[in-house]
């Protein structure tokens, strides 16, 4: 087995994996050998990724004094971060709506040039013009910053290593399932081994393993057959480790997770795909409560950081005070606009310190220690201060320890940014900060048993007993990579970059799939033969597809594995009475009535359990506002107990309903108020004057109050408007300022 070539290196070999998922699966299975020889203790080996490698390769050259100046390399977030002020300083730059996606072509053009052995700053030509001209504009204002810094790219430390004298600087290694070869990681190898040095490149070297193609029903018989192989598997090895491979694992993490984990149990299930920092509650608050302190915060920031319970510690009142106060400013327009402006000039300080006195002091003291520019040092510094003036709880003991890992990289990455970026605003801070924070996941560490699951069929190690690979399509592109818009077709092409060269992806997973067959002692590709309602077709790399019959008795249909999960929840029903009724008074009035006409559990779920949906908080005025404006306006307009013309009291009516109900606010928010006015004196001219081709009439009362009996129950309701007209009758208007339905 090739695992065991391992012990035949020297212990001071360093051994050299892809990236850190690489690292954490060989750590994993190294103990495990170590532990099925039942060693209670072993040598540790030392591990490390490529980039890491390359780091130590450099800073040694500086030590020995090969280089001619000693230069600093920059961290992954460091040279990001340059590439995005190179890009956004630059006159194209300054024309994108965003940045992200151009910054990522940019560092990822470079680093494709180089590991081609093609040295950026030298590349120009007829073939580089518009948005390859424009890269290579970029590029050499990236070299400056780096040159004017002594700095170095990491993503340029494979091409600069390979520029060194080899004298002190190559040693022995051993390659971990190496990637596919660049032109400069052949470079290396060549002039390592030319030096006498020695280099293993160990890659899976197994015998076949037994393999299976099947064709399964939909997606979810597929994921139903593969959890019930390896839970099978498990039961009889509990002490073994199993891959699912789901090319859709990014998306569909917390589904996969809970479908498996019921199958399995949580503690044996593990996934390639980190947790999101911001995804763990107490992180998320933390980061949404700075947030809230950044000019543009809205009513989204402010009613997350209101209902946070990482702020208010065991006080229930204030907690249940802090819900009730964020249900009524969904109401409050002062709240939709941003939330420092509309707090210090319009009024919403005021109207949280009634009913949240301490929030309100809290928010105050927070706010009166932010500077207008600083360093991302100091901003981290002045930050976590902040969080303190607003109680915030801070990382729970009984949080993971890679938890508490994972937010002191994300400070100190930031932190880090500093020599980048200099004093910067508080926008551009934030934007870095949740930039970082969202990169940083929270990664399980690799069980020595359990299932594994993976999104890619390359993300398999060694030491799995086997491996269940869903979605084998025609079209699953596995190994497949995505050409780079900002270089030039032909030099792609010409170079074989990722993704120019179809036949080169092909072979690249072809490659991987031979590695996987070789590794595993069981691999089992599976193809459902429907998506919804598009059929597939299985993947023409392997042959001997064959179909599984519904009742195949070695997996489980869908229809029971749903009725194991049901019954493995343990549910049970129990009667839950509604409240009895205080009075003969039919609570919510005609409202209840229009609701149990049309659903009668909304109409006892609103009218009975009190329970309403929390309203969608919009910028400007919501219909809601508008439809209250427009009763006031009316009732203003049409007051029996007021004896002149309508006519001549539309604008006093409009402008007092306006002062009643709808507040003062900042520029944008009087321009919207303005607009409503416009539009509710255009409403009000039309229906005057479609009054005035009605039969005659006066109007005896608007917005009338009124209890109705009915089989002994009393429901009170309002009427919008009465007419009478002059042989008698009376009509009951009722206004819609909406679309009016009747049915």
């Amino acid at each position: 087995m090739y695992l065991d070539r391992i012990s035949e290196q020297d212990p001071g070999t360093p051994l050299i994996v892809r990236d850190s998922l690489a690292r954490q699966q060989w750590e994993a299975a190294i103990a495990a050998i170590h532990a099925s020889d039942q060693a209670s203790a072993w040598p540790s080996r030392r591990v490390l990724t490529r980039s890491n490698w390359l780091r130590s390769c450099w800073e040694s050259a500086a030590a020995a004094g090969a280089l001619e100046r000693n230069r600093f390399v920059l961290s992954p977030q460091q040279a990001d971060r340059l590439w995005r002020r190179v890009v956004e300083e630059s006159d194209i730059g300054k024309t994108l709506v965003g940045s992200k996606g151009v910054v990522h072509w940019a560092r990822s053009a470079r680093q494709r040039l180089l590991e081609a052995g093609l040295d950026p700053g030298r590349q120009g030509g007829a073939a580089w013009d518009h948005d390859a001209g424009v890269f290579l504009d970029w590029n050499r204002g990236f070299e400056r910053h780096l040159n004017r810094n002594d700095w170095i790219d990491p993503d340029a430390l494979l091409f600069r290593v390979n520029r060194l004298p080899v004298a002190g600087l190559a040693h022995d290694v051993v390659l971990l399932d190496p990637a596919p070869a660049s032109v400069e990681a052949r470079r290396l190898v060549t002039r390592w081994e030319a030096a006498g040095c020695k280099i293993v490149q160990l890659e899976p070297t197994g015998g076949p393993a037994v393999h299976q193609q099947l064709l399964v029903e939909d997606p979810f018989d597929e994921l139903a057959r593969a959890a019930e192989w390896v839970a099978r598997n498990l039961d009889e090895h509990p002490d073994r480790r199993y891959a699912i491979v789901v090319p859709e694992l990014e998306a569909r993490q917390d589904e996969l997770r809970s479908f498996f984990g019921d199958r399995l149990g949580s503690e044996r299930l593990s996934s390639t795909s980190s947790m999101p920092l911001a995804g763990i509650g107490i992180c998320g608050a933390a980061l949404n409560a700075i947030s809230l302190l950044a000019p543009g915060a809205d009513f989204d920031v402010l009613s997350r950081w209101l209902r946070s319970p990482f702020f208010v510690g065991e006080d229930v009142d204030r907690e249940r005070a802090a819900a009730a106060l964020e249900i009524d400013l969904r109401g409050e327009p002062r709240a939709q606009q941003d939330l420092a402006a509309a707090w210090r000039r319009h009024g919403l300080r005021e109207l949280v310190a009634k009913r949240l006195p301490h929030a309100a002091r809290q928010l105050d003291k927070a706010w009166s220690q932010l500077p207008r520019r600083a360093t991302p040092t100091t901003w981290t510094a002045i930050w976590q201060s902040c969080l303190k003036a607003l109680s915030w709880q801070g990382l729970e003991s009984g949080l993971p320890d890679v938890v508490q890992h994972a937010w002191d990289n994300v400070w100190a990455r930031f932190s880090e940014l500093t020599p980048v970026t200099g004093a910067i605003s508080q926008e551009l801070a934030l934007s870095d900060l949740l930039a970082i924070a969202s990169a940083e996941g929270v990664y399980e560490p690799a069980p020595l048993s359990g299932l594994l699951l993976a999104s890619q069929i390359d993300q398999i190690g060694p030491g799995f007993a086997g491996a269940w690979i869903t979605g084998f399509t025609d079209a699953a592109p596995y190994a497949a990579a995505s050409a780079n818009p900002l270089l030039p077709w032909s030099v792609q092409a010409a170079h074989r970059l990722p993704g120019a060269a179809p036949e080169v992806d092909l072979q690249a997973t072809i490659d991987a799939l031979k590695a996987l067959i070789a590794r595993v002692p069981e691999a089992i590709f599976s193809c459902p033969r429907h998506v919804g309602d598009q059929p597939q077709t299985p993947s023409p790399l392997l042959d001997g597809w064959r179909s599984v019959a519904a009742e195949d008795a070695r997996a489980e249909s869908p229809a029971g594995f749903a009725a194991s999960r049901i019954g493995a929840r343990q549910w049970r029903v129990e009667a839950d009475t509604a409240p009895a009724l205080g009075s003969s008074v039919i609570p919510g009035g005609t409202r209840t009535l229009d609701l149990q006409a049309v659903c009668p559990v909304k109409a006892f779920i609103e009218s009975r359990l009190g329970a309403r949906r929390l309203e969608a908080p919009v910028r400007g005025l919501d219909a809601r506002l508008r439809g209250i404006l427009v009763h006031r306006v009316l009732e203003l307009l049409l007051d029996p107990r007021d004896s002149s013309p309508p006519d001549s009291r539309v604008d006093r009516s409009i402008s007092r309903a306006f002062t009643e109900i709808v507040g003062a606010g900042s520029r944008s928010w009087q321009t919207q108020v303005d607009a409503e006015r416009a539009r509710l004196e255009a409403v009000v001219a039309q229906l005057l004057e479609s009054e005035t081709r009605r039969a005659p009439f006066e109007t005896i009362a608007v917005e009338q109050r009124t209890e109705i009996e009915v089989a002994g129950a009393t429901i009170r309701c309002r009427i919008d408007r009465i007419d009478r007209m002059t042989d008698g009758p009376k009509l009951v208007i009722d206004y819609k300022t909406g679309r009016a339905q009747s049915n």
